[in-house]
């Protein structure tokens, strides 16, 4: 079982079936600032996206984890206004 855990801009995968830092599956790095979401897809379990306050949604397909398979510029808000 995998499980994603939010660090300030990368995102680290657990595999919940190991210890330690051995259950560290993989370390994905996209986003320049705190990421703010993450999903897995509904039917692929191979497929994750994430956003973050840097504005950007990344896709990744933790099969290839060397480069995110999606890249969106979506927003970059400086301040919000109530």
């Amino acid at each position: 079982m995998l499980h994603p855990l939010l660090t300030e801009a990368h995102r680290l995968i657990w595999n919940l079936l190991l210890d330690g830092k051995m259950a560290i599956e993989y370390v994905l790095h996209a986003h320049s600032r705190a990421i703010t979401d993450i999903n897995w897809h509904t039917t692929d379990p191979n497929q994750v996206v994430s956003t973050g306050i840097d504005g950007w949604l990344w896709g990744w397909d933790i099969r290839r984890t060397n480069k995110p398979v999606l890249g969106e510029f979506t927003c970059r808000l400086s301040r919000i206004l109530v």
